[in-house]
């Protein structure tokens, strides 16, 4: 939602690339605003099915607009309103405007209501420093429009729809309200007279509900027997169970009461079993009661127990095991999930748990797909999580082979999987819904096959003639390039013994490394380590960031798609084919074009043509080489528009006739780049820097040269005023120099002629703060000073001092502009004027071509 208001600031200010310059658009229309915000495209929609958009159109109107997010949107069915109720979708939505007035919420106070367009009063509140109306959270305020404000909030407001209505149009509901409506029951929760608590059971609650013993007037006081009479909080209804010793006999509209408890961790449970409040859906407000979803249907006493469905009527039932009872009745595995005189536990994994699986390769495999189903089914026990002790527990599957179940409090894990949701009931024994399907019966080989990112490793594993060794492996670590990995790869150029040796290059034998194993690993190593894999040679493996790679890059892991536990091994996911030292045989620029990190760099290279001489093999390069990351601060479409500036700041960066590796640096060398100018090497601590950018990956080799990986782009060769321009956060200085014709005179060592300048550079939010009046997010024409000129050149000094030569008293300093500004530093922090403007240097010791620049947080007006 962030980038989507940034991007209505951006708009709205008509600021181009370069952050700044005369113009700027007028404010949008609320429905302009709102088209242009992705957060509010399902609002747009539904204002658009009613005709309220051209309301929210009209300038000579005002508004104030309480907007639900996409997300505030989903916990809705806004497709059946869309479609099948324009009239009530008419009607909630002008629950959310008030005309007539623009209200900012430094305007609202607790207590304050406004009446609506739809006609019904709205209620805001004020708690913990935030703003709530009718219950929904306002999250982004104050987003302004030309014909009034809007604030984006969580949830759509239906406090003033009836409890049937909002039944009908919440998702989680929508069976309750078809069996309201079979029953004849809708006139009754929607009469105003009825002021109901209403216990809703959700779909999945009445999925796997069997109503068919019941008569249609038993289903009718069932339906009753949800019901209280009056209004009761979910805090009204904690304070009566705190007031009763956690237990309470509430009557319901259908005659008998029902027993509501709440457990020692806090849960509140309806008649024992029955049913568990949803604690993330409680108190949905309706003009005539109030609604707490729960996860079960209720049954009054005098109409008996509801038969608890079997395993298999639970799976068949439940719209998130759809995959699983495909798969059930695939492999005949019904009939044994149904007997009701047998017991089981089953880890039984949902649709997403299935997401990662080749489902339709498994499908295809019945001895395979009844093993791993079979494996997922402990028989002869209801393991209930309480049953669990704390650790590690061992049990047998049906098919054989034990499974091991790790308890950490009230979490569970099954190999890869967590258990997100236990104990559900069943007849004839007990479920739990776990988020990924158990492969750890299979081999290796298998597991490759039937995990979907990995099948084309699979099928290249079985064409190099490596199958039987991935079958009879005895506790292997693989990382699995992905399929993509592998349909983007050439290896035509490899001899098929050479291809047995790059993917033994991806095993690390004889050790069984989940991932966090492998990241302690790193972790007690300083974040990189170096394992001796299957083929022979070593493989490294580092954090990034947050990312691990291996080999400097070859390849990253996959963090959503680890721990695929096998019977013989362990498989992860990569992002990339990883290549042995002895068969590597790209080139630096095959390298940069394959390496994702490298994006910029490599449509830089291709520019201005550099990535032809980097691929010439009979030339040898040491390249200090940007990564993604690094050119981020600067304006690269600027360098890509200007090739000849983008070429040398490039050459800047390559050394040629020698592929120096780190290891035989040494601190204080020079080279001299293919640009012209020599670069210096820095070590301090063990830590490799050229130019002050540090080297955080080297010794990459090609074929052609090195590679070591640099944290920032070189640009110590260029003047102010370029580094300033290609520089984001500098853009509105560099334009401004232009626009009071400084830039040669700031291009140059200034007017003694020596050493250099000290540029006090602001950045432009600094700009902004202190030029931008209309605050439209940019400098407009009438906005630049008249005396421009003298206010930059106050800010530059004829020599040259970094933030170390700073005095530690204050020091008044003559400037180009004729007056003198003040610095003093503190430690290691510099303060220009600490009697005025008290600006801080917060980007100190930026090295330049003709001096130094320190970025600082405040405009100096001399």
């Amino acid at each position: 939602m962030l980038l989507g208001l940034l991007a209505l600031v951006i708009v709205a200010s008509g600021c181009d690339d370069d952050g700044g310059g005369p113009g700027g658009m007028t404010e949008p229309t609320i429905t302009d605003l709102a088209t242009d915000t992705d957060n509010l495209s399902t609002l747009v929609a539904a204002l658009q099915a009613t005709g309220l958009a051209g309301t929210l159109d009209d300038e000579s109107a005002t508004f104030t607009v309480f907007a639900p997010s996409n997300s505030a949107f989903s916990a809705y069915d806004v497709n059946a309103l869309l479609q099948s109720n324009p009239a009530l979708l008419e009607e909630v939505l002008g629950f959310h405007v008030v005309a007539g007035a623009e209200v900012t919420a430094d305007e609202l106070s607790n207590g304050d209501t406004f009446t609506t367009v739809q006609g019904d009063q709205i209620e805001v509140t004020l708690e913990g420093g935030n703003v709530f109306v009718e219950g929904a959270q306002v999250t982004t305020p104050d987003v302004q429009a030309s014909n009034g404000v809007v604030h984006i909030i969580d949830d759509v407001l239906l406090s003033n729809r009836t409890a049937g209505q909002r039944l009908l149009v919440t998702s989680a509901t929508e069976a309750l309200y078809t069996a309201i409506s079979d029953a004849g029951l809708v006139d009754a929760f929607n009469n105003p007279q009825n002021v109901w608590t209403t216990f809703a059971p959700t779909n999945a609650a009445f999925q796997n509900a069997d109503l068919s013993g019941f008569t249609a007037a038993e289903v009718q006081e069932i339906l009753q027997y949800h019901t209280l009479d009056g209004i009761t909080t979910s805090t009204q209804l904690v304070q009566l169970l705190d007031n009763n010793g956690g237990e309470v006999q509430v009557p319901t509209n259908q005659g008998e009461d029902i027993t509501v408890r709440q457990l020692s961790d806090g849960t509140i449970t309806l008649n024992g079993d029955q049913a568990t409040l949803n604690v993330n859906n409680l108190d949905l407000r309706a003009s005539n009661g109030i609604i707490h979803l729960i996860d079960g249907v209720l049954v009054p006493p005098s109409l008996g127990e509801m038969p608890t469905p079997s395993i298999a009527d639970i799976v068949a039932n439940t719209d998130a095991f759809s995959t699983l009872k495909t798969a059930l009745e695939s492999a005949g595995l019904v009939a044994p999930l149904a007997d009701e005189t047998k017991t089981y536990t089953v880890f039984a994994p949902n649709n997403d748990a299935f997401g990662p699986i080749n489902t339709n390769e498994l499908l295809g495999q019945a001895d395979a797909l009844s093993a791993v189903l079979k494996y997922h089914v402990v028989p002869g026990q209801a393991l209930a999580l309480a049953d669990l002790q704390e650790g590690e527990n061992t049990v047998t599957t049906l098919d054989g082979a034990e499974l091991t179940v790790v308890r950490n409090g009230n979490s569970v894990f099954v190999e890869g999987s967590e258990v997100v949701q236990a104990d559900v009931q069943a007849a004839n024994g007990i479920i739990h819904v776990i988020d990924r399907t158990l492969l750890g019966n299979q081999n290796l080989a298998s597991t490759a096959r039937f995990v979907a990112p990995t099948f084309e490793l699979y099928q290249t594993v079985v064409d190099a003639g490596l199958g039987s060794a991935f079958v009879n492996a005895d506790g292997w670590t693989v990382f699995g390039p992905n399929n993509a990995t592998f349909q983007n790869a050439d290896l035509s150029g490899f001899s098929a013994s050479e291809i047995q040796e790059v993917l033994q290059y991806h095993v690390l034998p004889s050790q069984v490394t989940d991932s966090e194993a492998l990241l302690a690993a790193l972790d007690q190593n300083g974040g990189q380590i170096t394992v001796t894999t299957l083929q022979g040679e070593d493989l490294t493996i580092a954090k990034d960031g947050d990312q691990v790679v291996f080999n400097g890059g070859q390849a990253t892991l996959d963090l959503s798609n680890l721990d695929y536990v096998a019977s013989n091994g362990i498989l992860h996911v990569i992002d990339g084919l990883l290549i042995p030292p002895s068969l590597q045989q790209k080139s630096i620029a095959e390298i940069v074009a394959d390496n994702g990190q490298f994006a910029t760099l490599k449509t830089a290279l291709q520019t201005v043509g550099l990535d032809g001489t980097l691929g010439d093999e009979t030339k040898t390069f040491t390249v200090f080489a940007p990564n993604d990351a690094s050119f981020a601060p600067y304006n690269v479409n600027y360098l890509v528009n200007n090739p000849g500036l983008l070429e040398e700041v490039l050459g800047f960066h390559v050394v040629q006739g020698a592929a120096v590796q780190s290891g035989d640096l040494s601190d204080g060398d020079t080279f001299t780049t293919v640009q012209g100018d020599q670069i210096e090497i820095s070590i301090q601590n063990g830590t490799i820097s050229v130019e002050g950018a540090e080297v955080i990956t080297a010794d990459i080799e090609a074929s052609n040269g090195v590679i070591h990986v640099v944290d920032n782009v070189l640009l110590t060769n260029r003047n102010a005023v370029e580094r300033a321009t290609v520089t984001k956060n500098f853009s509105i200085l560099a334009d401004l120099v232009g626009e009071a014709n400084l830039a040669s005179a700031l291009s140059g060592v200034g007017p003694d002629g020596q050493d250099g300048l000290t540029v006090f550079a602001p950045t432009n939010e600094a700009f902004l703060a202190a030029l931008d009046n209309n605050g439209n997010g940019t400098i407009d024409g009438n906005e630049v000073p008249s005396n421009l000129a003298e206010i930059l050149q106050y800010h530059v000094l004829d020599d040259v001092f970094f933030a170390a030569d700073v005095p530690t008293s204050e020091t008044a300093v003559p400037t180009l502009q004729g007056t003198d500004v003040t610095v003093v530093r503190s430690g290691s922090s510099v303060t220009i004027n600490p009697s005025d403007e008290d600006a801080s240097v917060i980007a100190p010791d930026v090295d330049v071509s003709n001096g130094v620049i320190h970025g600082i947080d405040t405009v100096l007006i001399p």
